[in-house]
């Protein structure tokens, strides 16, 4: 296997643990009665993990865990993505 490789395969890993933070983020959410697009989810990703950063901050006093969870694994794709571009 190449290095290439090794990193797009991490860069897919670190994509699945994003999206199932989103997709938790997305739960709690509508469990506290926020109103969800479902067929513009993705264009308002931004949007409803800043809503859930917002309330977990406001009774918590700091980010929850699904936020930094979402935020580390949407770096993560990104960085070993343009690793293994770059290695390419």
């Amino acid at each position: 296997m190449t290095p290439s490789t090794v990193f797009l395969m991490f860069s897919l890993v670190f994509l699945v643990i994003g999206l199932s933070h989103f997709m938790a983020i997305v739960a709690f959410l509508h469990g506290r009665g926020e109103k969800i697009n479902w067929v513009f989810i993705k264009l308002f990703m931004p949007r409803y993990v800043r809503r859930y950063q917002l309330i977990t901050e406001r009774e918590n006093g700091w980010p929850g865990q699904l936020f930094y969870g979402f935020i580390i694994g949407m770096a993560g794709t990104l960085v070993m993505a343009i690793l293994g571009a770059i290695l390419k």
